[in-house]
């Protein structure tokens, strides 16, 4: 435990995050480490981390005020929680380490686990470089459109037009070219409304969507 912990540590990261638990022993041991602020440890199996209170008194480690723990065996929930409660950490020093013996018996939860946060990290980079580029001229084309979003009807004045009519949402995608044809069987009889992207193919195969929905703020957009 202790020649894992200090392999671990020598990495330099001052915010790790150890998928197994085992008996508490690695966990111990990298605690002891001067450069590691802050420990967050998954465990997959509730009767193993039973087990690791019931063979040692794990006091000391529970109350340890840089240690954190999460005992699920959802790998997805396990990777929510972690991603809503140290998001700022994983997006500034993500660094993941796996017990040996957790890939042993819990490795379709790491596989899971890991893919699962992987993908939650992307989210919040992609959603922090949008922001980032469009947070000013949100506010912007805001005011720049108050005025005639006060004036405009809203969507209310489109409920009696639809009625009794079904809607086909239709976006872009690679499914998209392959089933478009079959679209304008159904012109005149579904209301079809279109995100902003798919709006160009539904337009090369001459159907025009009822309605159009775009959230872009970009003048190209525009």
């Amino acid at each position: 435990a202790r020649r894992w912990a200090s392999a671990q540590a020598m990495q330099g990261a001052g915010f790790l995050v150890v998928i197994g638990m085992g008996l508490g022993y690695h966990i111990q041991s990298l605690l002891e480490t001067s450069s590691l602020r802050h420990l967050v440890v998954i465990e997959p199996h509730h009767d193993l981390f039973i087990a690791s209170m019931t063979a040692r008194d794990q006091t000391k480690l529970l109350s340890n005020p840089r240690f954190d723990l999460q005992v699920t065996p959802n790998p997805k929930a396990a990777a929510a929680w972690l991603a809503a409660k140290y998001r700022r950490q994983l997006l500034t020093q993500p660094s993941i380490a796996v017990w040996p013996a957790t890939s042993r018996y819990a490795g379709s939860f790491v596989t899971s686990f890991q893919k699962e946060i992987l993908d939650h990290l992307r989210f919040t980079r992609t959603n922090v470089a949008t922001h980032s580029k469009f947070s000013t001229q949100w506010v912007d084309n805001f005011f720049a459109n108050a005025e005639s979003s006060v004036e405009d009807p809203g969507i209310r004045s489109f409920l009696p037009v639809f009625q009794g009519r079904p809607g086909l949402i239709v976006s872009a995608g690679p499914s998209l070219e392959k089933n478009v044809h079959l679209l304008s069987s159904a012109k005149g009889r579904a209301v079809i409304l279109a995100a902003g992207s798919a709006i160009n193919p539904l337009r090369k195969h001459g159907i025009e969507p009822d309605l159009l929905v775009s959230y872009d703020p970009s003048e190209a957009n525009f």
